[in-house]
């Protein structure tokens, strides 16, 4: 079995805050990070 691909997200990255409280993917793929500082969507 493959093990799925992982990458660290910081704010070196573009995050808004390296506190991520929550993650969602919407219907098109796009991956939400909500933190204490915004939303941020990485695709």
């Amino acid at each position: 079995m493959d093990k799925p691909a992982l990458a660290r997200l910081s704010i070196a990255q573009g995050l808004s805050n390296n506190s991520v409280r929550c993650i969602f993917q919407d219907h098109r793929g796009f991956i939400w990070f909500g933190t204490y500082d915004g939303l941020n969507r990485y695709d």
